[in-house]
């Protein structure tokens, strides 16, 4: 599909130069001004009487602004037949040997020039003398194209009227043609004397096979400056290479096969696609259609189309009614997709093609008219491109559904959609670049595919939910869902998915879904913009792993959570680390955040994190050491206890303040010494830092928390350690036997208030300054010891070897981490 910077915002000289050149009649020499169909072979009669008469013309049958002509041929139908509907198939041919209608001794085929009419004229009856219709069909197989430009008219009884050209047909400019039961313009290989094409049309049905067709050979050509007018019931136009149809419209139903392999019924002009392997073939065809501006100037368009297919127009689609497959449907002017009227089918639908998945609309199902492409297996309805404005607003409608390879709105174009919007593409992604009108209901995106992407550039706003669902995400603009609905982003396909929310783009909702669904591959985050969860923003779920989250935007919530955190979460824009940090809003009471990380990945990961407001904080399932496992007693040795991800860092900032609370993670230290135990642990492996503008509490008075960050003897430098920087600091509020801290043994332990430019001052800490009293809690170190009974993996969380820094708090084997 074509990139947006490449769309036409509207109809523009080069647009209009293309359409007219795609609408006018084919390179061929005009017939004589007073050609004549000539050199006829009746077929086939069904038992009627058909007599040309060139020396009658009949009358002018009432159609507006028609010219009365000199110059006519009348084949006249009459005598008694079976049955209604009777088929009378003519042979227009080069040879005047034995034929009835029109001979002439040169030339041949079906052709009226521009001072010509030629009218057929039923009169035949069934038994009874009742009148009845009949259904013509004009085969010409001269070779060369069937020219219209006079007069071509069908009355009295009624029935259809058909012409039919192997080598193609043109209507041409001053062209009138007047059939109130219908007209059928076939061009195909097969519409030979007693071809397929001919046998068929005796049984009710004409068979339309486009295998063999070469190349610049057939189509059917309706010039904007015919007149159609009188054509009633249905037009019907079927060809290869190329089809075009630009004319002033009639009263019933448009049908358009455009290489598609079909059966037609010759009485109301309905296809039915059987182009399956084996069945009728397909043949490469560029469909133009440019009827005019008029609101509905057809009851409905039903296309068929293997290749490109061009609305210029207004036109209106009822649901399942066109296939398009190879190509790309591309409306310029205004198509109106109607539903359905029924309980569960009020959708318009575009596409469908057996398109099933999950996202079809409860109720919906799926198209009867399935196209195959020569093949075995359905094939995909092809890519859409509005260009114009596409309205899906009847009554009774539930919204617009989409089924085809790529679908994309184009700058400058409009979409209208009442209800919901479903746009459900298999290879090509989805783009929304011009207007889409605000939804009552719910938009589902969802761009299927291993390389599928999704493209937001213009505002999107809906009501009860946005869902997209695609490998890639690109957002450029406003993503609005109005409360209480959920965005929800993630990528269905195998493989990592990512989305991209650009500086100028927005996302909005009750509860922001990130990554929540799909495959067990990560989703990545690049967020530059702002997203506004007004209840809760989620990354990741317990079977979707988060990747990295970066970016220079802000997410502004009462609730956010990393889930399976697997990646990092980082706003890098310094070398400094204090200045970075991914930055949060609190949205919820007094302007707090809740934020949990769940950082469980398979190597070391970073949370940088700066929170506008005040703050309440947990790791979720993270764990600072694995579950204990028995020494090797082969070796002597014992199994590594600490996690994949060790070495990772905790960097959080509030402007207000932070609690770090009781997290999900279960106690893993239990064998590793005697600790106590009672208390939920604050895990992470690694550092650990900790920065509030106004209080820091760690646990409460009634739920004690005990930060531990302990996973090895001998941490990484500058990975290990614990940093609570704050003027008030509350380490589990002096609860009795709960003051302990795990780190690793070559670890520093630091309680101060916030750099201040020079240094760190003393904080506050448990109500009294740190500098009058040591109130820092129990310092515990893991270290290495021979394993015995009472430490049977090796290791001791003990403060057993220590000495005391200048705060007089004991501390073992410190190592001050270089905080820049």
């Amino acid at each position: 599909m074509r990139h947006p910077s490449s769309m036409h915002n509207r109809l523009s000289p080069i647009v209009l130069a293309i359409a007219t050149a795609l609408a006018a009649p084919a390179a061929f020499a005009a017939p004589a001004s007073n050609a004549l169909p000539t050199n006829g072979v009746v077929t086939y009669n069904g038992g009627a009487s058909v007599v040309a008469n060139t020396s009658q013309i009949a009358n002018n049958p009432g159609v507006p602004g028609l010219t009365t002509y000199s110059t006519g041929l009348t084949i006249n139908i009459s005598g008694t037949v079976a049955s209604a509907n009777t088929p009378v198939v003519i042979d227009w041919n080069t040879s005047s040997t034995g034929t009835t209608l029109n001979p002439a001794a040169s030339g041949g085929g079906f052709n009226v020039g521009s001072q010509a009419v030629a009218s057929f004229v039923n009169s035949a009856q069934l038994s009874g003398n009742t009148p009845t219709t009949v259904n013509v069909l004009n085969i010409d197989t001269t070779g060369n194209p069937s020219q219209i430009y006079g007069q071509l008219d069908m009355h009295g009884n009624g029935g259809t009227l058909w012409v039919a050209n192997a080598n193609g047909i043109v209507v041409g400019s001053g062209a009138a043609i007047i059939a109130p039961g219908g007209l059928g313009l076939i061009s195909s290989p097969n519409a030979t004397s007693g071809g397929t094409l001919a046998t068929s049309f005796t049984s009710g049905t004409a068979a339309i096979n486009f295998s063999g067709a070469t190349a610049g050979v057939g189509g059917v050509t309706v010039d904007r400056n015919a007149n159609l007018s009188g054509v009633g019931t249905f037009l019907l136009v079927a060809g290869n290479n190329n089809v075009n149809v630009a004319t002033t419209p009639g009263s019933g139903n448009l049908y358009i096969d455009g290489g598609i392999g079909a059966n037609v019924t010759t009485t109301t002009g309905v296809m039915t696609p059987n182009d399956a392997s084996g069945n009728y073939g397909d043949a490469t065809t560029a469909v133009l259609v440019n009827v005019g501006t008029t609101a509905s100037p057809y009851a409905n368009l039903t296309a068929l189309v293997d290749g490109n297919l061009t609305n210029m127009g207004s036109l209106t689609v009822t649901q399942g009614q066109i296939n398009w497959i190879n190509g790309t449907f591309v409306n310029y002017g205004t198509l109106d997709v109607t539903p359905v009227q029924s309980p569960l089918q009020s959708y318009g639908v575009l596409g469908f093609n057996t398109f099933t998945t999950q996202y079809i609309p409860l109720g919906l199902t799926s198209n009867t008219q399935t196209v195959y492409g020569n093949t075995a297996n359905p094939f995909p309805t092809g890519n859409f491109e509005n260009a114009g404005t596409v309205n899906v607003t009847a009554a009774g409608s539930n919204g617009f559904v989409f089924f085809g390879a790529g679908f994309q709105n184009d700058l400058g174009a409009t979409l209208n959609v009442s209800g919901s919007d479903y746009l459900i593409t298999s290879s090509n992604g989805v783009t929304l670049a011009g207007i889409q009108n605000s939804l009552s209901g719910g938009l589902t995106v969802a761009a299927l595919g291993a390389n599928s992407v999704v493209n937001i550039q213009s505002p999107v706003t809906a009501s009860t939910g946005i869902l997209l669902a695609a490998n890639t995400a690109n957002i450029s603009s406003t993503v609005t869902v109005t409360t209480p609905g959920n965005f929800t982003f993630y990528g269905p396909e195998s493989g990592a998915a990512q989305m991209n929310l650009a500086s100028g783009g927005s996302i909005t909702g009750a509860n922001l879904y990130l990554g929540t669904q799909g495959s067990a591959s990560p989703t990545n985050f690049v967020v530059n913009g702002m997203m506004d969860g007004t209840s809760s923003v989620l990354f990741g779920g317990a079977n979707t792993p988060t990747g990295n989250v970066s970016g220079a935007g802000s997410i502004t919530t009462p609730s956010l959570t990393f889930a399976n955190l697997q990646g990092s979460v980082n706003n890098i824009i310094s070398p400094v680390i204090a200045l970075n940090g991914f930055h949060v809003t609190g949205s919820g009471t007094n302007g707090a955040v809740h934020i949990s990380v769940t950082a469980d990945s398979s190597q070391a990961q970073g949370v940088n994190l700066m929170v506008n407001g005040n703050l309440t904080i947990d790791t979720g399932g993270t764990i600072a050491i694995e579950p204990g496992y028995l020494p090797n007693n082969a070796t002597g040795g014992t199994e590594s206890l600490a996690p994949a991800n060790a070495g990772s860092i905790l960097y959080v900032q509030a402007s207000g303040s932070i609690t770090a609370t009781d997290p999900l993670a279960p106690n893993n230290y239990g064998g590793i010494a005697v600790p106590n135990t009672t208390y939920g642990l604050f895990q992470f492996p690694g550092l650990v830092y900790l920065q509030s503008g106004t209080t820091l509490d760690v646990g409460s008075l009634t739920t004690p928390v005990v930060i531990a960050n302990a996973y090895s003897p001998n941490a990484t430098f500058g990975r290990a350690g614990v940093f609570l920087i704050a003027p008030t600091i509350n380490y589990n509020n002096g609860v009795a036997n709960a003051q302990v801290l795990y780190t690793n043994g070559n670890a520093g332990v630091v309680f101060a208030a916030p750099y201040n430019g020079l240094g760190f001052p003393n904080a506050t800490i448990n109500g009294t300054p740190s500098s009058t009293s040591n109130l820092m809690p129990q310092i515990d170190f893991l270290r290495a010891v021979t394993p015995t009974t009472t430490y049977p993996y090796g290791l001791e969380l003990v403060p057993t070897d220590t000495f005391t820094n200048a705060n007089g708090n004991q501390q073992q084997f410190q190592t001050f981490l270089n905080l820049y």
